[in-house]
Order: C-alpha cells, then sequence, then structure tokens
C-alpha cells in the first residue's frame, strides 16, 4: 500500500492532465481507492474554461467513483432534471 500512495501522491501533482486518465489511476492503484474526477459535463454542455472535460459515463467507466459537476447543473433552468439526468448517466439511478 505505501508504494500505492506514493504513486497517488506523486500523481495528485498531475490532476488536471488525467482526467482522461482514469483507467491509469484505477489499474494502479486499486479498487479501494476513490478517484474524483472533476470538469464532468454532458455532451452537449459547453466545456466553458474547461480545458479538458469528461462525460459522467466515461469517467464512471474508467474507474471514477466521484464526479465533480458544477456549473452544467447550477446553470440549467430545471438544476434537478439536469441533476438527474447526470445521475441516470453516471447509473447512480435507473441501472
Amino acid at each position: 500500500m505505501c508504494l500505492a500512495w506514493g504513486d497517488a501522491l506523486r500523481l495528485l501533482d498531475q490532476l488536471p492532465e488525467l482526467r482522461w486518465e482514469v483507467s491509469l489511476l484505477r489499474r494502479r492503484l486499486g479498487p479501494e481507492v476513490y478517484i474524483v474526477v472533476p470538469g464532468i459535463r454532458r455532451r452537449s454542455d459547453p466545456s466553458a474554461d474547461q480545458a479538458r472535460v469528461a462525460t459522467a459515463k466515461d469517467a464512471v467507466r474508467n474507474g471514477a467513483t466521484h464526479l465533480v459537476v458544477g456549473r452544467p447543473v447550477l446553470q440549467a433552468a430545471d438544476p434537478a432534471a439536469a441533476f438527474g439526468e447526470f445521475m441516470k448517466e453516471a447509473r447512480c439511478i435507473g441501472s
């Protein structure tokens, strides 16, 4: 576990570049480690100031355990419906 923890600490410096590399983190750190992925958007959402974004489905499929979704929900005409869409896409409901 110490080696994996050291890998995790080294990778923390690179997290903004690793949104698409979630599967690499999952393989290196194992199933018990939480992986938080920021910049989650629907395919139809603008990326705004995010250089790289991921969909909920892609992030979860690659091993993310927690998703960070902000503006796509907060700025939606119907935030509850937008939240539901993300939950469904991530297969947290309706699976």
